[in-house]
């Protein structure tokens, strides 16, 4: 991981009114012919990752499939 790279934990959130819903900042998705994905760290080196999104704010991605609680997302 780059000093410059940020990251967000994933964690569980009350989300347009979904109780426990897994989310993560938006600009952390990226999407290509394949599909979306994010990076995750991964013993200090990112790990890109497939998602499957749900329902998304201005802010927040509720990812439904493709990372766990508490994975660290990185955002940069």
């Amino acid at each position: 991981m780059h000093s410059q790279d940020l990251y967000f934990k994933t964690r569980p959130s009350c989300f347009l009114e979904k109780e426990n819903a897994l989310i993560a900042p938006k600009k952390a998705v990226k999407s290509d012919e394949n599909g979306e994905f994010l990076y995750v760290l991964n013993n200090g080196k990112k790990e890109k990752k497939r998602i499957k999104t749900g329902e998304k704010d201005d802010v927040h991605v509720e990812v439904v499939e493709g990372v766990k609680e508490g994975e660290r997302v990185v955002i940069k």
